[in-house]
C-alpha cells in the first residue's frame, strides 16, 4: 500500500531523500499547473517549481500536519510567487456558452481576462487562482493562504466583482443571464419612512440587506393582488430583484408566462404573503464573515445608514402582554424612539430628537432648534386580556422648553413645543379615527414634576397597545414611576 503524505514528510523530515522525491513525484503536475498561473512562460514556471520544492524541503519541519502537503506547497509558490511574473491565463472565458466565434477575437478575450485577473489586488487573485483555476476548495484555499473559509469567500466576491467592473465594457455583447439565487427573508426592520430587509442565501451563507419605502396602504394593496391573483387563476411562480433595483412578477396564468414589472416593495410583500421564491443576482449578495449572523449584518446596515429607528427597531424584543422596565433600570430596553421625523425621505431629519435615561428617568428632547414633525418614546404591550376593559396609564411627567443633546433642562419659561402622555390604541386595520384610538394628557412647561393619567376603555379588536411621551417642536420631556393597570 502506498505511504500516505503524512508518512512520507515523517520520514522526509528525518533525511529521506527518498521519501521527498516521492512527494515531488506526487506533486509536480499540480505544482508546474499553478506556476503556469503565476508565471509568463515555461522557464520561469520550471524555476518556480523547484524553487518552491527546494523550499518545502528545507522548511518541512514547521509543517505540522504532514497530510497537508499539497495546500501547505501552493502556499509556498504563492508567496514565491510575489516575485515574479503575475498571471497568464484566465478560466474566465466570456466565449464559453458553445457559440461559434473568431478565433482571434477569443484569443484577445482571453488576454483581456488574463490582464483584468492580474490587476486583482494581491488577496484576491490568490484566491481567485487557487479556486477557478487549479479547482481547490473554499477549505483548501484557506488553508493554503492561513485564512479562515469565510476571508476566503469575501475575497472571491470581491474579485468577481472587481473582474465584473473591469470586463463589463468589453464584452457588452456578451448573451449570459446573471445566476439567480433563492433567498428567504430573515428580517424585516421597521425604519419609517422605509423597512430594512436581510434576505438571506443560507446555504452560501450570504446576504442582501434592502432599504425600502414602505407605503402606508402596502399591506391593504398586498393583500388585494393576492385576490384578484386568485380570482383570475393566475399564480405567482417567483419575484425577481434585478441588478437595476427593479423587480419582476413572474405568473403562470390561463393564456400563457407573463412577467409584470413592479416595485420592489410591491414584489417583496407579495413574494411573502403568496410565499413564492424570491430570486436575487448571484453578484448581489454579500458573504457573512467569520461568525457574523444575519443580525448583526443588519446592525452594520442599520449604522451605515444612520437610521435612528431602525437601531431601536432591532433591539426591540418579542412583544408581550405585560409591560416591562417601567422603572428604567435596564436603559431604554422595551422602548423605541418613533415619530414623524422619521418619514423625512432625505435623511436630514433622523437626527433631530434623541432620547435616553438619568437619574431613573427617561428623557425625549429634540436636538436642534426647528426639529421636524413629532417623536414619541413609547412601549408596545399585547392588548390580550385588557380587550373590552379599562386601561389606566400613569406617570409622573416634566416638560422644558429648550433642552441640549444631552437632555439638559433648559429656562422652563420658554414655552418651546407641544409634550403629552399618551396611550393608543392599534386595531387589525389600523382603522380608527384618533379620537377612537389616541387618548392623551398634554402637559404644560415647567420645572416641577407634576402626574399625570391617561385612561381609555380597550375596544374587543385591539391588537396592540403604544404608550408613552411625544413632543412635537423644541424642548424635552421626561417621565418615571409609570405604571400600566387594568380595572
Amino acid at each position: 500500500m502506498n505511504p500516505s503524505d503524512g508518512e512520507l514528510v515523517a520520514r522526509a523530515a528525518t533525511g529521506d531523500a527518498e521519501a521527498f522525491h516521492e512527494l515531488v513525484r506526487r506533486h509536480r503536475p499540480m505544482a508546474r499547473g499553478l506556476a503556469g498561473h503565476l508565471t509568463r512562460g515555461p522557464d520561469a514556471a520550471e524555476d518556480l517549481v523547484q524553487e518552491g520544492f527546494l523550499q518545502a524541503w528545507t522548511s518541512l519541519s514547521r509543517l505540522n500536519d504532514g497530510d497537508r502537503f499539497g495546500s501547505w506547497l501552493h502556499g509556498i509558490l504563492l508567496n514565491l510567487s510575489r516575485r515574479w511574473s503575475l498571471p497568464r491565463e484566465s478560466p474566465f472565458d466570456p466565449y464559453a456558452d458553445g457559440d461559434a466565434v473568431d478565433p482571434f477575437e477569443a484569443i484577445e478575450a482571453r488576454w483581456l481576462v488574463r490582464d483584468a485577473v492580474r490587476d486583482l489586488p494581491p488577496g484576491s487573485r490568490e484566491a481567485v487562482l487557487l479556486f477557478y483555476y487549479d479547482d481547490l476548495s473554499v477549505e483548501q484555499v484557506a488553508w493554503a493562504l492561513d485564512l479562515s473559509p469565510s476571508a476566503v469567500k469575501l475575497r472571491l466576491h470581491r474579485g468577481r466583482h472587481r473582474l465584473r467592473e473591469r470586463l463589463a465594457g468589453e464584452f457588452p455583447h456578451s448573451p449570459r443571464r446573471t445566476s439567480m439565487i433563492p433567498v428567504r427573508i430573515a428580517m424585516i426592520v421597521p425604519a419609517a419612512p422605509r423597512l430594512l430587509l436581510m434576505l438571506h442565501d443560507q446555504p452560501g451563507g450570504r446576504v442582501l440587506p434592502l432599504w425600502l419605502e414602505a407605503p402606508e396602504m402596502l399591506g391593504r394593496s398586498t393583500r388585494l393582488a393576492g385576490r384578484i391573483l386568485t380570482s383570475t387563476g393566475a399564480a405567482l411562480e417567483a419575484v425577481e430583484l434585478t441588478s437595476g433595483g427593479e423587480a419582476r412578477l413572474r405568473l403562470r396564468t390561463p393564456s400563457g408566462d407573463q412577467v409584470l414589472d413592479v416595485r420592489p416593495a410591491e414584489g417583496l410583500a407579495l413574494a411573502h404573503r403568496q410565499k413564492c421564491p424570491i430570486l436575487v443576482p448571484d453578484d448581489g449578495l454579500v458573504p457573512l464573515t467569520g461568525s457574523t449572523t444575519v443580525e448583526q449584518a443588519a446592525e452594520e446596515a442599520v449604522r451605515r445608514a444612520g437610521v435612528p429607528g431602525a437601531s431601536a427597531a432591532l433591539r426591540r424584543e418579542e412583544r408581550v402582554e405585560e409591560p416591562r422596565n417601567l422603572d428604567f433600570s435596564d436603559g431604554l430596553r422595551f422602548w423605541d424612539l418613533r415619530g414623524g421625523f422619521l418619514h423625512d425621505p432625505s435623511g436630514a431629519h433622523w437626527r433631530d430628537y434623541a432620547c435616553g435615561v438619568r437619574d431613573g428617568a427617561a428623557w425625549l428632547a429634540s436636538t436642534v432648534d426647528r426639529p421636524l414633525g413629532f417623536a414619541d418614546l413609547r412601549q408596545a404591550v399585547v392588548a390580550g386580556s385588557r380587550q373590552g376593559s379599562r386601561v389606566r396609564l400613569a406617570a409622573e411627567i416634566r416638560h422644558t422648553g429648550h433642552t441640549s443633546q444631552t437632555g439638559d433642562a433648559g429656562d422652563p419659561s420658554d414655552s418651546g413645543g407641544e409634550a403629552a402622555l399618551y396611550l393608543r390604541v392599534v386595531d387589525p386595520d389600523r382603522s380608527r379615527g384618533a379620537e377612537d384610538h389616541q387618548h392623551m394628557a398634554v402637559t404644560a412647561p415647567g420645572e416641577d414634576w407634576r402626574p399625570l393619567v391617561v385612561e381609555a376603555r380597550i375596544p374587543g379588536d385591539a391588537v396592540f397597545l403604544l404608550f408613552g411621551v411625544t413632543l412635537s417642536g423644541p424642548g424635552t420631556i421626561e417621565m418615571r414611576r409609570v405604571s400600566l393597570t387594568t380595572g
